[in-house]
């Protein structure tokens, strides 16, 4: 199946309001997937998912939350949550015309946001896959909410360098681990050289990983669910009730390059009812 990548482009989702947003298209088919990427994460993270999700009859759009580079910031006084997110998720869907249940694939972080979105809105869920995602039951984890803290104070520091003349150089060195290209592989250099967009994210990852969230995650709701892992980051899937797919020898960011993504959408099509096989469930050996 042929698959059309236009450029991303601005979508008002509310009043005065853009997010960035990148449709693949197939045809004349509507769009049927909403994929949200991890923390620091921009639309162009899921261009592989897409593309795969997209040729194999599932036309998938991947997006750029509030605050991050691209965007418009979050409105003030709101605080940059799951459930924030969650609700600009039903503000894009229904910009897009997607008034039917949706399937949601979410790396990382994401995970909680595709979590909360079901919590909220579980009419408009046709499917959840979690990429090597985090799960609520990790909030209370003492040592991951630490290690989040450490990462957020070397993104301030970071952040007051990203723009500088120094920082532009080092960041022609980022690897490029997704294996982007094009507008997609700049647009992820210019976001890691944002200021702003580091902040965000460091907003973002304080409020996605308080504990007091947990209590607000209802259950999944009754559709397909499924869990691709690669490494310790979503070992709080074995506590949920997905099938699973584990893929080894591959990195937290690496999930995403063209062949995991592949291997990624046939198994989201198969936890559908739609693959030609079914999705074999895998013993979870996870590594760092």
């Amino acid at each position: 199946m042929q698959v059309l990548t236009p450029p991303p482009e601005a979508l008002e989702i509310a009043p005065d309001r853009h997010v960035m947003v990148q449709s693949c298209e197939a045809g004349n088919r509507p769009p049927a997937a909403l994929y949200d990427a991890g923390a620091f994460g921009i639309y162009a993270d899921g261009t592989w998912v897409a593309e795969a999700m997209t040729e194999r009859g599932l036309p998938t759009v991947s997006y750029t939350r509030a605050g991050l580079y691209g965007s418009d910031p979050v409105p003030a006084g709101e605080r940059p949550d799951p459930f924030f997110h969650a609700r600009d998720m039903a503000r894009l869907l229904d910009r897009l015309g997607m008034t039917s249940p949706v399937l949601l694939l979410g790396h990382s972080m994401a995970g909680l946001r595709l979590r909360a979105f079901a919590t909220l809105f579980p009419e408009r869920v046709r499917g959840l896959i979690f990429i090597d995602a985090v799960t609520p039951s990790q909030l209370g984890w003492t040592v991951r909410r630490e290690l989040v803290r450490t990462g957020c104070r070397l993104i301030s520091v970071c952040g007051g360098a990203a723009e500088s003349q120094f920082g532009q150089k080092v960041l022609r060195l980022y690897p490029n681990n997704i294996r982007l290209e094009g507008r997609a592989r700049a647009d992820k250099l210019a976001s890691l050289a944002s200021a702003a967009h580091l902040a965000a994210t460091r907003a973002e990852m304080l409020a996605s990983t308080d504990p007091a969230l947990k209590p607000r995650f209802g259950e999944l709701p009754d559709v397909p669910n499924g869990a691709v892992t690669a490494t310790i980051v979503a070992r709080g899937t074995r506590e949920e009730p997905f099938r699973h797919l584990h893929i080894p020898r591959t990195g937290h960011a690496e999930i995403l390059q063209p062949a995991p993504a592949a291997r990624i959408a046939d198994f989201a099509l198969e936890v559908l009812g739609e693959g030609a096989g079914q999705a074999a469930a895998t013993s979870l050996a996870f590594q760092g």
